[in-house]
Order: C-alpha cells, then structure tokens, then sequence
C-alpha cells in the first residue's frame, strides 16, 4: 500500500504502509554470505493510499469504494447513537468512533496523512 512505484527511476514501492530498500548482491559472484548479515539498508513510513485500507465489517467492495452491505445483520453505529455508544461501554470513554467504511489493512504502518475519507469520525459522547 501506500505509494506506489517500483517501476523505473529507482523508486521503491510501499508494501503494508512501509518501503524497505534491501542490499542485494551480484548474480555473477559466488560469494559465502553469513547468516546474520544485514540486508535491509533502509525502511521508512509511507504516507496511506486507498491500498492501505479494506472494506470495514458490514461494508462491502463497490467499484472503488466501500458502501454499507444492506444483507449484512451486522450495523455499523449510526449518526444520533452516540448516547447509547457511551452508555454501552460503561461510561469509560468519553468519544465514539463511526466507521466511513474503511479499515486500515492489519499490519499496515502507514501515516494516516490527508486519510479523513477513510478513518472513522470522532463523535464527541454527551455528558452524563
């Protein structure tokens, strides 16, 4: 996810939120590598794409996007039930999070830069 490339110019592709540039050796030279020689020279955070997400549970695929699945019996919080969100969770929190359809990929270490169409909106939950 996130960036693209790996095609000419020598740019790195983003993988899981992540591009990681490794050391590779010549083809032609028959040489002992040890085990526990570094590879890896360097790895640094991508900013997230849209490939650094997936459908959220009761959302499914449409075109290029993520739209509420009318079949599924799982129901995502809506607007308006903020008070009820609050109160279920034991009144330990004191915000509510609603989902755009989006859920960043497991694993994924991104930056969330520029992602409000993807992650939840913060509700506020009302005073007790």
């Amino acid at each position: 996810g996130g960036g693209g490339g790996g095609g000419g110019g020598g740019e790195v592709a983003c993988h899981l939120g992540a591009r990681t540039t490794y050391q590779r050796r010549k083809p032609d030279v028959a040489c002992w590598v040890r085990d526990d020689a570094r590879l890896v020279v360097s790895g640094e955070a991508c900013a997230c794409t849209r490939d650094d997400y997936e459908c959220d549970f009761g959302f499914v695929a449409q075109g290029e996007g993520c739209k509420r699945d009318a079949d599924d019996s799982y129901a995502p919080r809506e607007e308006g039930t903020s008070a009820d969100a609050c109160r279920s969770a034991g009144g330990d929190y004191d915000e509510w999070r609603e989902s755009r359809g989006y859920r960043r990929v497991p694993g994924d270490t991104c930056k969330p830069i520029n992602t409000d169409a993807y992650e939840p909106v913060v509700h506020a939950c009302p005073p007790p």
